[in-house]
């Protein structure tokens, strides 16, 4: 080995080569920007990442601390790595920290104290900007054949439409959001962010209630040259839905399915199944989900006794032959109030 070579080169103390206490002088093992400004949506409180909105669920502490984790640059040769963070509010939107960076290079402890500066900005994501903008892409227009919509009937497809929103949210589409849900001519209109959100809700509320869907575009500009159009889903839904209980020819009766001719229905006292052509003088009693829990109360040959959960009172009314009706049974009963008697539906 050469004589220059037992030296340290920088400092001219005893090494083989250069010594670890120059290597440490000399690495910027510790590194981070003096200021750094961040980006967060004041209506959502979404926060900009690389250019693009992330939810961020956290406290204020803890989105700090990410920040600083973020930005900080340590050496790869440093060893046994501790980070500690000190942060003091100067006013709502300007936030200083002090961090402390220890560990172990080439055997040697070591500490760097670090500044950084967090001016929070405020800006609107994309998504909240086009809420606010009154910006939609597509209508689901929800109306019923021959009659408003039920109570019943617009909670359940509102409900619908605000799970769809919520998926579609969670797996990343932020875009997809219901800008605004009016009531018009008795039933409902669902303005939606996306063409994709209105395709799913509008699908979805078929699925449930049945009925026939017709899309009507609209050009409404252009953007880089491409047509932009904004679409209407059109969902007619059926005069009678699944579960309405009806009168037809004195006989009463479950409707099972529909569609713009014809209805699939189960006559409740025989349990017999047939298509029957759509009629709208059917004396319609209720629905099958609004029915209420009875007990049988007692049998006497083709007579069974009911007490009404919401009354007490008992109600006679005849055997069905599809559904055991023994004494203690639990049965489910509609209440005609033009009759003024029970119905078993279940």
């Amino acid at each position: 080995m050469a004589i220059q070579e037992m030296f340290c080169p920088r400092c001219g103390k005893p090494s083989d080569g250069l010594c670890a206490a120059c290597r440490i002088e000399m690495t910027s093992w510790a590194t981070i920007e003096p200021r750094i400004v961040y980006t967060s949506c004041p209506s959502c409180h979404f926060v900009k990442e690389r250019g693009s909105w992330v939810a961020f669920d956290g406290n204020r502490k803890t989105l700090i601390d990410s920040i600083v984790q973020s930005a900080l640059r340590i050496s790869p040769e440093i060893q046994n790595v501790k980070v500690s963070i000190q942060s003091e509010d100067y006013s709502s939107n300007l936030t200083s920290c002090s961090i402390q960076v220890t560990g172990t290079i080439h055997s040697k402890p070591v500490e760097s104290p670090l500044k950084l500066e967090i001016l929070f900005k405020g800006e609107l994501c994309t998504r909240c900007s086009r809420i606010s903008g009154g910006y939609y892409e597509g209508v689901v227009q929800v109306r019923a054949t021959g009659r408003g919509c039920s109570q019943r009937e617009k909670d359940e497809i509102i409900r619908i439409a605000i799970e769809i929103e919520g998926t579609l949210r969670d797996a990343g589409n932020k875009l997809s959001f219901i800008a605004r849900i009016d009531e018009v001519h008795k039933c409902i209109d669902i303005v939606v962010g996306t063409q994709q959100l209105g395709k799913l809700i509008a699908e979805a509320t078929i699925n449930k209630f049945g009925g026939r869907l017709t899309t009507h575009p609209k050009l409404i500009g252009e953007r880089d040259g491409v047509p932009l159009y904004r679409l209407t889903f059109a969902v007619r839904i059926p005069f009678y839905q699944k579960g309405d209980v009806v009168e037809i020819d004195g006989r009463i009766a479950e409707v099972r399915d529909t569609n713009s001719r014809t209805v699939t229905i189960f006559t409740l006292d025989t349990g017999e199944i047939r298509g029957v052509r759509l009629a709208k003088y059917w004396r319609y009693i209720d629905n099958v989900q609004n029915a209420l829990e009875g007990v049988v109360a007692y049998t006497d040959r083709d007579i069974i006794g009911i007490i009404n959960s919401q009354t007490g009172r008992t109600h006679e009314i005849c055997k069905v032959p599809w559904l055991d009706t023994a004494v203690g049974s639990h049965i489910r009963v509609l209440f005609d109030k033009e009759k003024n008697s029970l119905i078993i539906v279940g």
